[in-house]
């Protein structure tokens, strides 16, 4: 619609009126109330946070402040439709392992108190001295037919929740625990191959679109959603302001790795760095999916692993005391 020349108070009125989704409908019509109450764009996406993230009110911004509003939209609809494709793949191929660890853990739950009631009774009845394992199985079982533990559990889950989503609210809390996720063994890779991803992405749209590299690199770093690497983009955006190189100042944050750097220092000498750019996004494309098989590929062993686990301890926990009464009989 920006490309036919209407203007944005209409696209969001005709917005409001065919959205199916009632919560598109309400945030698209709050956002056209702001603008023909003189809002600017950022301002009035702020009124419908259901709808529109920080991302999108600095891809705005910026688009104004450029005079590239129509390019930044379509960056952006690019940008969305590379996320939905991203989750959908990873929850398509989550859904059985998470299935089938649900189950399990349902069974873990429901199978020792339902199943092993009486049989429990029976031990503790026989003067049998029960192992460890087997006190720990009956003591779990005890606690799962208590409503005490629920509704403790309950609470704990509902407090803690609260006291995590304040906390995350500070951008130094959230930088801390981007940090310590990026430190993980196995996820931290993943989850850095996967920001560098959108990041290179986002960056070459942007200035393909002809927005400044100052202004670009914020937007494409909030895009990837990386606490972490928003932080280091305004560190290598000051560095481009000072006259530094990109490449120069992408590697002196120690966020990037070699490759990603060597890239783009090719496309800057080259002349042609949204090029250099696009390449270093299909290069990470091709890593983030060998990887998100990697660990799609360990989850089925995993949750054999963990059936087996929990089958076993179960089995102990009946079999050994069983063994000791038909001993002393």
């Amino acid at each position: 619609m920006l490309h036919s020349d209407i203007n944005l108070h209409e696209a969001f009125t005709i917005l409001a009126h065919q959205a199916v989704d009632p919560t598109l409908s309400e945030s698209c019509e709050l956002v056209a109330r702001a603008l023909s109450m003189g809002n600017s764009l950022p301002s009035a996406m702020a009124t419908a946070p259901e709808l529109f993230n920080s991302f999108d009110a600095r891809l705005a911004e910026v688009g104004m402040l450029t005079g590239h509003l129509a390019e930044s939209t379509a960056m952006a609809a690019v940008h969305y439709e590379r996320v939905e494709k991203t989750r959908s793949q990873i929850w398509s191929a989550l859904s059985y392992p998470l299935m089938t660890m649900v189950i399990c853990l349902i069974l873990v739950v429901v199978v020792p108190p339902v199943v092993f009631n009486s049989i429990f009774e029976m031990l503790r009845d026989s003067g049998v001295e029960l192992p460890p394992v087997s006190r720990l199985v009956m003591g779990f079982s005890s606690a799962v037919q208590s409503p005490w533990t629920w509704f403790g559990l309950v609470l704990i889950a509902l407090v803690g929740g609260k006291l995590l989503s304040s906390w995350l609210k500070g951008p130094q809390a959230r930088f801390h625990l981007g940090s310590v996720v990026l430190a993980l063994p196995v996820l931290g890779p993943f989850f850095r191959t996967q920001a560098i991803s959108n990041f290179s992405h986002a960056l070459a749209a942007l200035t393909s679109a002809g927005i400044s590299l100052h202004r670009a690199f914020p937007v494409a770093a909030d895009s990837t959603g990386n606490p972490v690497l928003s932080v280091v983009a305004e560190e290598a955006t000051e560095r481009i302001l000072a006259g530094e190189t990109v490449a120069d100042s992408l590697r002196s944050t120690g966020f990037f790795p070699n490759l990603f750097v060597l890239s783009v220092a090719a496309g800057e000498e080259a002349g042609d760095l949204v090029r250099g750019l696009q390449n270093t996004s299909r290069l990470y494309d091709i890593d983030l999916e060998s990887r998100t098989e990697s660990i799609l590929s360990m989850l089925g062993p995993m949750v054999t692993f963990l059936i087996g686990v929990i089958v076993g301890v179960v089995n102990l926990a009946v079999l050994l005391p069983l063994v000791e009464l038909t001993k002393k009989l």
